[in-house]
């Protein structure tokens, strides 16, 4: 290498350690919403659960959740998507190391006709040759260019796996829905059962009352409108049960008529109402909203790559190799060959600074959606704290209607025996109580899906410790 060149690297390096301490743009490390959030929800002073369906005290459900957890197509499907941004990751950051490429081959050049005829007589009409070279390149990380696109990309990765746990959390919701949606169905089956029975009763009553001449025909026919009436409710619960068993069969994975676990006819009581703590440091850590939070960072850096491209790049290259007849003589006749250069856009119509402008206003854009995915949190908090207050004062009101409703009936149909009132008001007192008793499971189940719903909409740590099954990844091999 001779002086004059040795001066020029030199230059070339004392520019590039000028360049790479300076920075074009830097993302900040943390953002804050523009919103003002209150301090806390409406406090109950009671822990929240992480690993929600365990405050329920079912076995069952707990091995349902865990189940979808392990077999749910959608959650496969979206680790499939986390490995696809895993390698893009691993992609965007090779450019800050040095790329080597291994270059050997050969020719054989054959001369035809009166080529290889010389004075001296023939001479051999074919040539060999042989080279071998190894080359390493690298572009100077100036303005953290290649940095930031690296950083966008591990966003990019951090956030598909918060969208996964948003996935696998909104998926238990769902189970634990479908769980006591079945139950409930169930319930009303038993009852409707037992209001047949009851209304059969009635209507024997009726009939032993017309037989002796004590009721009239219109009597009877009301009371078989009343049963034929109970009796009609059953298919339409019938086809609700079996469409959400289907439901539950689709969320582990399985075809509708494969045989899945199933509760009892039993509505479990109501846990108590967690704690709800501080909006912005709960909401903050929910799946989804991680996954905005992130995607506004992965964009933030992209703006950061965006801006840098509209200012000098440098590269580096250097080259080893040799050129002979034979790869035994590769090495005696070598060469190396170092270059630098220096890359500036003067002229491109404008696309780099529209570029980054775009890339700004993508930021923005996320920003916007990462506050409305917190707003959005704090309103399905607020919504299952309110609707669960309501929830439960009309249930409460309901077990004192119902109490009534017994002791009307019991009254009233006393009163008929003894023919001191008609039967109308035997059958209003009758329809009143059933009517009150399917409500009062549909109440407990609403209770319960509401409650699973707030669980929900508070989050949980639990979903960072998700990974794949075995069986998960013996089938991906």
């Amino acid at each position: 290498m001779s002086m004059i060149t040795k001066r020029r690297f030199a230059s070339i390096l004392l520019i590039t350690a000028l360049l790479s301490g300076c920075s074009v743009y830097t993302p900040p490390a943390e953002y804050e919403p523009k919103i003002d959030f209150e301090e806390s929800f409406l406090d109950t002073g009671l822990e929240t659960p992480d690993r929600w369906w365990e405050d329920f005290n079912d076995p069952e459900l707990a091995k349902v959740v865990e189940a979808t957890l392990d077999d749910n197509l959608s959650l496969r499907m979206a680790w499939s998507r986390l490995d696809q941004m895993h390698a893009l990751a691993r992609v965007a950051g090779a450019g800050l190391y040095p790329s080597v490429d291994l270059a050997v081959g050969g020719e054989r050049q054959k001369l035809g006709g009166d080529q290889n005829v010389s004075p001296l007589g023939p001479q051999d009409d074919t040539t060999d040759t042989v080279f071998a070279s190894l080359s390493v390149a690298y572009q100077v990380d100036l303005w953290k260019k290649i940095s930031n696109r690296r950083r966008a990309a591990l966003f990019d990765h951090q956030s598909t796996r918060q969208a996964l746990e948003a996935t696998a959390l909104a998926l238990t919701g769902v189970t634990g829905e479908l769980w006591y949606g079945i139950a409930s169905e169930q319930a009303t089956l038993e009852l409707l059962d037992e209001q047949l029975n009851v209304g059969q009763d009635f209507l024997d009553l009726v009939q032993l009352r017309f037989a002796n001449g004590l009721a009239s025909a219109v009597e009877v026919l009301q009371q078989r409108l009343q049963v034929e009436s109970t009796r009609n409710q059953i298919p339409a619960t019938s086809i609700r049960l079996a469409t959400q068993k289907h439901q539950i069969a689709a969320v582990l994975g399985r075809e509708p008529r494969s045989r899945t676990p199933l509760p009892g006819a039993i509505l479990p009581d109501l846990p108590p109402l967690p704690e709800t703590g501080v909006p912005i440091t709960v909401l903050r850590s929910r799946p989804d909203v991680r996954t905005a939070e992130l995607r506004l960072a992965a964009a933030d850096h992209r703006l950061a790559a965006a801006i840098a491209d509209r200012y000098p790049s440098l590269s580096f290259s250097a080259t080893l190799g040799g050129q002979a007849d034979s790869f035994s003589n590769v090495l005696d006749q070598w060469f190396v060959n170092l270059a630098g250069n220096v890359l500036a856009p003067i002229f491109a119509g404008g696309r780099l600074a529209a570029e980054a402008d775009r890339n700004r206003a993508v930021v923005e854009e996320n920003f916007y959606a990462w506050e409305s995915a917190l707003l959005a949190a704090c309103t399905e908090v607020e919504d299952a704290l309110v609707t669960e207050r309501g929830l439960a004062e009309s249930n409460r009101i309901l077990e004192t209607q119902l109490d009534l409703a017994e002791e009307n009936l019991k009254r009233s149909r006393t009163l008929y025996v003894h023919g001191l009132t008609d039967y109308l008001n035997v059958l209003t007192a009758l329809q009143a109580l059933q009517g009150l008793q399917r409500q009062e499971i549909a109440t407990q189940q609403a209770l319960l899906a509401n409650r699973i719903r707030l669980y929900v909409a508070l989050g949980g740590s639990w979903t960072g410790h998700l990974d794949k099954t075995t069986s998960q990844a013996e089938e991906q091999i």
